[in-house]
């Protein structure tokens, strides 16, 4: 059936005007959510997210290699587009440094 100007059929049914089709809102997507949860607010002070991020760098400093290797491979995997940008705009024989603080005030770098 194809809608047509000055049809009745399911008038009772259909939105008055300025009345929303979806009065709870859109629900929450679970990226959403997650991020939520992530940066709670805990009890010390810090969030989840804080302490994720803190035991990401521990393995990436860690001395057993089958921990350091993979970890350090995945942050560079997801900083990736900028190691691209810098290789696309620096000279070739540029040498790109990647460095962290860590908590402690130490400087590590690669």
């Amino acid at each position: 059936m194809v809608f047509q100007k000055g049809n009745m059929i399911g008038e009772e049914s259909r939105f008055k005007p300025g009345q929303s089709g979806n009065p709870s809102g859109r629900p929450k997507s679970i990226a959403k959510l997650v991020t939520e949860r992530l940066n709670a607010p805990r009890d010390d002070g810090t969030t989840l997210a804080d302490q994720l991020v803190e035991e990401l760098l521990n393995d990436a400093r860690s001395e057993d290699t089958s921990i350091r290797l993979p970890t350090r491979r995945e942050l560079l995997s997801r900083i990736y587009p900028a190691v691209s940008k810098h290789a696309l705009e620096s000279d070739p024989d540029s040498k790109l440094e990647i460095s962290w603080k860590s908590s402690g005030g130490e400087t590590d770098s690669e």
